[in-house]
């Protein structure tokens, strides 16, 4: 008879045994989960405490991680559930296993008071717990070759943090807590963080030898993990300077929407640009979910004043107002000025296209609430992807 457990600090051992021999047949390449992820992957019953398990005869045979998380934007805090390392053995599949994991792991966060959760993943089975693919991310290839074309020098200088990361740790917690996004980490886990997904953590010096930021680089991935600068207008010469330093003929990187003034300097040089769908996405918390995007939208679109009544079969019925630029969002009994049923209040809401193509009936809605949905959404939600 199979068992659903939360794992202890003394499970470490077999759960990463277990999670890198499914992935590893999975993905045809070896998978080793405690180096791809050193902060997540400690001996202790906090970090293990993310995990539940399904056992059968002391075998695990299932597992799952909620990894807590606060994710700062600008001045708000949302608490945050990241989904990660879903696995089942292929000698178990269909019995249910990720089902009852997932659902135990969702009933949680809603107890804890969490305000939404986020996985990544393409199937569609994810929509079974509340989850649906929305938000907007950015994915830009740098090269050398548009930076050549013009003549750009890179100017500045790289140190290798893994020498001697407790030189330079408050320096780069420093700028990580001045980004207009940060998941919080302890002090102790910086390093850890930084070197997820076998990344190379580098400090970088300007050519008067002071500290300009930080970066993340994986060799792996050929993907910026994590980029913390001073000055937004260093973007592009630390991109020469990076493609020269490491001899790379591109990488790629990924910003939020509202991360606009990195856009538009990484877009001057960028040999190609995508905007995806940045992952799957549980809103918990609608009100402040809704809150806090709305105020990084501010920052770099025009917001029109105004209230909307905004039924969803999701989620209620709220009242969402927004005057100078500020937005709140309450309970309301007032009638619906637009109605959203299922999971279309995501694509409506959360983007990444106008909400006009979400397949919601606006055949009745004022012109004057049209305004307001056009000014208002979609909303730039995104995650920190936890390392």
């Amino acid at each position: 008879m199979s068992e659903l457990k939360k794992l202890k600090a003394g499970d470490l051992g077999e759960l990463v045994r277990f999670i890198d021999e499914v992935f590893t047949e999975q993905n045809g390449r070896k998978m080793e989960f405690s180096k791809i992820f050193p902060r997540i992957f400690k001996e202790n019953d906090e970090n293990m405490g993310w995990y539940e398990g399904i056992f059968e005869n002391g075998e695990l045979l299932g597992t799952a991680g909620s990894h807590l998380y606060n994710f700062r934007v600008l001045d708000r805090t949302l608490k945050v559930s990241q989904i990660g390392n879903v696995a089942v053995s292929s000698k178990c599949r269909g019995r249910g296993f990720m089902q009852t994991i997932m659902k135990s792991l969702c009933g949680k966060m809603a107890e804890e008071g969490y305000d939404m959760a986020y996985l990544h993943g393409e199937r569609k089975r994810y929509r079974t717990f509340g989850f649906e693919r929305c938000g907007a991310e950015y994915v830009l290839t740098m090269t050398p070759s548009l930076p050549g074309a013009l003549g750009l020098k890179g100017e500045f200088t790289f140190i290798d943090m893994r020498d001697d990361f407790a030189l330079y740790k408050d320096e780069v917690m420093a700028i990580a807590k001045g980004r207009i996004h940060n998941f919080e980490r302890a002090d102790d886990e910086y390093f850890d963080s930084l070197i997820a997904h076998y990344a190379l953590p580098l400090l970088i010096k300007d050519k008067d030898g002071n500290t300009a930021g930080y970066i993340s680089y994986s060799p792996e991935s050929n993907m910026v993990i994590e980029l913390g600068l001073k000055r937004t207008s260093d973007f592009v010469g630390v991109t020469v300077s990076l493609l020269d330093y490491l001899k790379l003929q591109s990488f790629v990187i990924t910003f939020a929407e509202y991360e606009n003034e990195l856009i538009g300097e990484a877009m001057k040089i960028c040999r190609h640009c995508q905007i995806i769908q940045s992952g799957n996405f549980k809103i918990i918390n609608f009100d402040k979910v809704t809150e806090t995007f709305m105020a990084a939208k501010a920052t770099y679109a025009p917001i029109l004043d105004g209230e909307l009544v905004l039924d969803t079969e999701l989620f209620g019925k709220w009242n969402i107002a927004v005057k100078d630029g500020k937005c709140s969002v309450t309970r309301t009994e007032k009638d619906a000025d637009v109605y959203v049923d299922g999971y279309k209040v995501y694509p409506f809401v959360f983007g990444p296209m106008s909400p006009f193509t979400a397949g919601v009936d606006l055949s009745n809605v004022s012109p004057e609430a049209k305004k307001l949905i056009h000014s208002w959404f979609p909303l730039p939600i995104f995650c920190a992807n936890v390392s």
